[in-house]
Formats: C-alpha cells, structure tokens, sequence
C-alpha cells in the first residue's frame, strides 16, 4: 500500500514538475527573444517586468545547460554569440508556431474556423436542418459543417462517442448522460 501511494506521489510531481517545465521553457525563449531586441539586460528585464538580476540568472543557467554563451557580454550594446544566433531563430520559430496555435485557438472559440459535426433524424434532416445550416454557414462560413442523418438510437450512439457535436431532434434522450435545450419560436 505504501508503495502505490509513493508511486502515486512521484508521478504526481513527475507530472507537476513537466508542466512547470514546459511553462518555464516557454518563459525562458521570452527572455531570450527580449534580450536579443533589447540588446540589453535590463531593458528587458524592464520591458518583461522582472527584475535584472532574476533575468541575468535564466540566461546563465540556459547557458550553462547548452554549454554555451548565447550572449556576448563584452559588447556594448549586447550581441549574440554565433550559437546565440541559432538560438534566437530556433526560440522565434518557437514562438511563431505558439503564437499560431493562440491563434487558431482564438478563431476555434468565435466560429471562425472548425468543424461542426451536427446528427438528425431522417425528419429533421430533410426539413428542418437544411436553412439552419445555411443560415449558420452564412453567419459563419470557415466553419465546415458535416451532417449525420441516422436514427436517433445511432445518433446517440455517436454522440456519446464524440463522434457529433450536436443532435437535434425530437426524441428524448437519458438525461444522466446527455444536456438537453429546447428552442422556441
């Protein structure tokens, strides 16, 4: 019992500490871009809202875990090293595709792109479906629609598998499982 509760306990921290990791990763290539525009510890300690020292301190510990300068510290104003140079284009291409996916995430949240996955039964998706996809397309038209006509047994079925997003249809299913809104006009 001790034993799974020590394993319990260390990939719990094993977990914690990647997350910070991968956090701290993102933090650090900030920095680095910072100095390297600034040309200057702290102006971009100024400009991250860090303090000098704090910022001084991540970039030597990158340093010596690369083992090498990325920073010139000779040269006024800063200049970057050659592995330096590297480092700054691999940390901007870094940011660039984490940008893209801030990005993508931003137009997912307001239906600016994606993909809809809608279910109805045969009723529905013959009458009713067919101006309620064209007047969301309308409203939103990067968001492909894909539409799922089945029984609504199968509809639920997919549904509950996240293979739709979204049922309509006149069936009552188990409310344990799935939120039901009723729309009236």
């Amino acid at each position: 019992k001790s034993i799974f509760y020590i394993l319990d306990i260390s990939i719990s921290y094993i977990k914690k500490v990647q997350k910070e990791a991968r956090v701290m990763t993102l933090d650090y290539y900030r920095i680095f871009y910072y100095v390297a525009q600034y040309q200057s510890f702290s102006k971009a300690a100024a400009a991250l809202f860090i303090s000098q020292p704090s910022l001084s301190a991540n970039v030597k510990r990158v340093e010596n875990r690369i083992g090498y300068p990325i920073f010139d510290r000779s040269t006024k104003p800063l200049q970057l090293t050659e592995v330096g140079k590297h480092y700054i284009q691999a940390v901007e291409k870094v940011m660039d595709i984490e940008n893209n996916l801030e990005n993508y995430l931003l137009d997912l949240g307001n239906l600016k792109t994606g993909t809809l996955n809608v279910g109805g039964s045969n009723f529905f998706s013959s009458w009713i479906l067919p101006p309620l996809i064209a007047d969301f397309s309308q409203k939103f038209p990067h968001v492909q629609i894909s539409l799922v006509e089945e029984s609504t047994a199968k509809l639920s079925q997919f549904l509950q598998a996240g293979k739709l997003d979204l049922v309509i249809d006149n069936c009552i299913l188990d409310n344990q499982i799935f939120e039901r809104y009723i729309h009236q006009i």
